[in-house]
């Protein structure tokens, strides 16, 4: 009796067997080899498709303590790579080698010659024998919404490779990230949604989220990679029901807006002092006193104060404001020593953390370009401007202190000009009176009309 129910028992397990065998090639109608091929065959397409590239987020070092960098990444259909970074230890040029993703227990994108960008934190020194343990070979978790996720093959850390649209170069892109990296300032940004939910940041590479659990107040840590318009999360922070990862800034406040779905109303608004300068604020017409300082013929300081009008006007990108009645620039038409001139905008440079804003060095027209001017102390009389970037054409200048503030301006007027001469550039340089005693202006008060 014993016998029959083994066999019966033997015959029924069989029949499960071969049971789970059908079901399984009803599911895959392909070995997992092949298709597993194919997926590779689909992300090498993917890689080589986008015609800007890709932004890869490098997190180095296990702990992550330097948060992510930002590479540009172009892959081609030979296994060609060409990376580009504005980092330190870049040269600043693009550097090609090889890529490939082979098949182990999943698609693997290796960098497998070597690149001086790529392989910057895994090379071996004398001081760090095993680089910086970071990674040159990663996993590919998933590809979706242009977003490749990886995982590092040896240290496990998580990086992404982000598809680069159309709409901006990668230079265009790799600059803006710089930028943002100003923003990143000490002090509480507190959700507009939750009260006691808050981030700050604790460095240049991790931001804190501090959030209320019952009476018991608790931070959580995460390290982050800079975007061309806010932060993104190397992993999501989760509480309340919330899980964020991407952060876009709103550059008319400064304020953290999360992007992912379904975590849009999680807004982070800095704790503005108050002097901060709002940029709807700034809109209108000035009366802008400025003060120039020269000296007199004994070698003492006299201060001449004169008026400017001028308006601001909202931009399209909120980052900056449209200035008129600041520069000037030849008439096209006009010929001689003595050109006639007229009025030309330019772009002001606003920073929504600190309410404040400072020209840049711009592009007027085919003859002129806004010189960027330095700060300095003059034996100790005052404040007065430098020359750092030269002009190459004729006209009036206008120059940005790295110190302006909203109520401090520096201009640097020099008409009938040539800047092509070297030694007006280094007398430019170092004569705090700036070329032919055509004066320092600095102002000193803006009163709205």
């Amino acid at each position: 009796m014993k016998r029959i129910l083994l066999f019966i028992t033997l015959a029924l397990t069989s029949l499960m067997f071969f049971s789970c065998l059908k079901s399984q090639e009803d599911v895959f109608d392909e070995p997992s080899a092949v298709r597993l091929q194919k997926l590779i065959r689909a992300y090498k397409d993917t890689l080589a498709a986008s015609k800007n590239g890709w932004i890869m987020q490098y997190y180095p070092i296990p702990s992550k303590d330097y948060g992510g960098f930002d590479y540009w990444l172009k892959f081609d259909n030979d296994q060609n790579v060409s990376v580009y970074t504005n980092l330190t230890f870049s040269d600043g040029t693009v550097k090609t080698s090889l890529y490939d993703i082979i098949p182990e227990r999943g698609p693997v994108l290796t960098f497998n010659t070597y690149n001086d960008i790529l392989h910057f934190f895994t090379t071996p020194s004398s001081e760090y024998y095993q680089g910086y343990q970071s990674d040159y070979e990663f996993v590919i978790e998933s590809y979706e919404d242009g977003i490749f996720t990886l995982v590092g093959k040896i240290y496990g850390n998580k990086m992404y490779l982000i598809r680069l649209g159309d709409s901006k170069t990668p230079a265009e892109y790799l600059d803006n990230v710089a930028n943002n990296s100003y923003r990143l300032i000490k002090g509480d940004f507190n959700c507009t949604t939750e009260e006691g939910t808050a981030m700050y940041f604790q460095s240049s590479a991790k931001v804190n989220f501090r959030y209320l659990d019952g009476e018991d107040t608790v931070v959580v840590t995460r390290p982050f990679a800079l975007t061309d318009d806010g932060i993104d999360l190397n992993t999501p922070v989760e509480f309340n029901g919330h899980s964020m990862r991407r952060f876009k800034i709103d550059y008319s406040d400064g304020s953290y807006v999360c992007t992912d779905k379904g975590q849009e109303d999680m807004r982070f608004e800095y704790d503005h002092p108050d002097t901060y300068v709002k940029y709807d604020d700034l809109i209108g017409d000035y009366y802008c006193v400025c003060g120039m300082l020269m000296f007199d013929i004994d070698g003492q300081p006299v201060e001449h104060l004169d008026s400017i009008r001028c308006s601001f006007r909202q931009a399209e990108d909120k980052r900056y404001l449209i200035a008129s009645g600041l520069v000037q620039v030849p008439k096209e038409s006009s010929t001689g020593s003595t050109p006639e001139y007229v009025e030309a905008d330019i772009k002001i440079k606003y920073d929504p953390f600190f309410g404040t804003f400072g020209m840049i060095s711009q592009l007027i027209d085919e003859k002129s370009k806004l010189c960027m001017l330095g700060y300095q102390r003059t034996w100790g009389f005052g404040e007065s401007f430098y020359i750092t970037y030269i002009s190459d054409g004729k006209g009036h200048y206008a120059g940005y202190s790295p110190y302006s503030t909203a109520a401090r301006f520096g201009m640097f007027y020099a008409t009938d000009l040539n800047f092509n001469s070297a030694t007006k550039i280094k007398q430019a340089r170092n004569c705090w009176r700036c070329l032919d005693n055509s004066g320092s202006f600095t102002i000193v008060r803006w009163t709205k009309i």
